[in-house]
């Protein structure tokens, strides 16, 4: 009996060292420690080593980029002189360019639309806002490409000026120069030819080319030469949203060389505003003038290149809010008047620094002026970028002004509106 309760207990230490091993060599072991295995054993809890739980994988789900949407659709409107252009977006067809002034093929001066502002156009709808290449097509012309950026919910007004595909060349005969004396400058009392004795036949002995000085017409001529300055075509336009009779005056009286319609010495111009603009249909005050050669800015400016004058300028004057009319009136005359075969760079010169030289009075006082000449040079060197243009603020009662300053001998194709010289 003895030797059987020994046997009984030799067999439960094997027993209980199976156990042990089998326990301590289970997978469970990673999640229990030794102590604690040990103390349930010998309180009689059986255990089942847990089976761990594998760590799950997190694959990223990748969101699809959305493609920017734009912030809507806005309105292209187009016209090209000389119609008929074909117009393209991004390369898709869009229609044919009307001119902007059918009823006038060299300046324009038309009546408006009801909009106040608009020309003849073909106006492109939807198109998504953001930037988009436009070109104009024309047989016989060459081809006008831009880019433009749409804003959603807005109108933009885009003209071309095409430039005709010139012809082969015709070699130029270069005649042998003949030896002249330089004609000597003008200057009082000197006259160059004697059988000119009137103010208008002065005047139009000059094509188009204005004393530096108040002419007296007593006998003398006053001084003159072309590298005298020039206000170049000055248009005054005046905007209001009620109708109302205002007086326009400018100093000093004695620089304005040139005015339509005549302005009055003492008195200026009375302007009639009816319907929003002068006259009922956006007419605007014309005068010419000397002004001085020194004291203008001419460290910021744009570069007009004589390849692309219409597209340069209408790059230029759009920070500054000119409407189309304005805009147009001025492309139509300066990239025709400008000496053919230069680049030339155009010096901003803003309402303050023109109010120095030419104060402008108007009464009633209007609620916002914004007058701006540029100084035109040929292109040296370039300028400096413009970084902040004044913006023209087209509210209650308002006036506009452009204009050019610029020397006698690069200005061409000009001739007087009007040959009253006022003095």
């Amino acid at each position: 009996m003895k030797t059987r309760s020994i046997s009984m207990k030799i067999w439960g230490i094997v027993l209980s060292i199976i156990i042990i091993l089998t326990i301590f060599c289970s997978p469970g072991l990673a999640v229990i420690s030794k102590s604690d295995l040990i103390s349930q054993y010998k309180a009689g809890q059986f255990w089942e080593p847990a089976t761990p739980t594998p760590t799950p994988t997190v694959i990223p789900t990748t969101v699809p980029t959305q493609a920017p949407t734009g912030t809507g659709t806005g309105t292209i409107r187009v016209s090209s002189r000389p119609d008929g252009a074909s117009v393209y977006i991004d390369g898709e067809y869009k229609g044919v360019a009307p001119d902007p002034d059918p009823s006038n093929g060299g300046m324009i001066y038309i009546s408006q639309f009801q909009d106040g502002n608009a020309y003849n156009a073909l106006s492109l709808t939807g198109i998504p806002a953001g930037p988009h290449q436009l070109k104009f097509t024309k047989e016989g012309y060459k081809d006008y490409s831009r880019s433009v950026t749409v804003t959603g919910g807005e109108t933009m007004y885009v003209y071309a000026h095409l430039v005709r595909i010139s012809p082969d060349p015709t070699p130029t005969v270069i005649p042998t120069p003949v030896p002249t004396q330089a004609p000597p400058i003008w200057s009082s009392p000197v006259v160059p030819d004697s059988s000119i004795k009137t103010k208008s036949s002065y005047v139009d002995s000059l094509s188009g080319f204005y004393p530096k000085k108040p002419v007296s017409f007593s006998g003398d001529i006053a001084t003159f030469s072309d590298s005298t300055s020039y206000s170049g075509k000055p248009n005054i336009y005046l905007y209001s949203d009620r109708d109302l009779t205002a007086r326009v005056r400018l100093t000093p009286e004695k620089a304005i060389t040139v005015s339509e319609p005549a302005y009055q010495p003492g008195q200026g111009w009375l302007a009639q505003i009816r319907n929003g603009s002068l006259n009922g249909n956006g007419d605007f005050l014309f005068y010419e003038g000397t002004g001085p050669d020194s004291g203008w800015q001419k460290e910021e400016g744009y570069i007009i290149r004589a390849s692309s004058r219409e597209q340069d300028m209408a790059s230029m004057l759009g920070p500054y809010g000119f409407n189309e009319k304005e805009t147009v009136e001025f492309i139509e005359y300066w990239a025709i008047h400008l000496i053919g075969d230069k680049d030339f760079v155009f010096y901003p010169q803003e309402t303050d620094a023109v109010e120095r030289v030419m104060p402008l009075s108007v009464s009633p006082k209007p609620d916002h002026v914004m007058r701006i000449w540029f100084s035109a040079e040929p292109l040296v060197s370039a300028p400096e970028l413009v970084t902040h243009q004044e913006k023209i603020v087209r509210e209650g009662f308002y006036v506009v002004e452009w204009g050019v300053i610029i020397k006698g001998k690069y200005w061409i194709n000009h001739s007087p509106a009007s040959s009253e010289v006022l003095v």
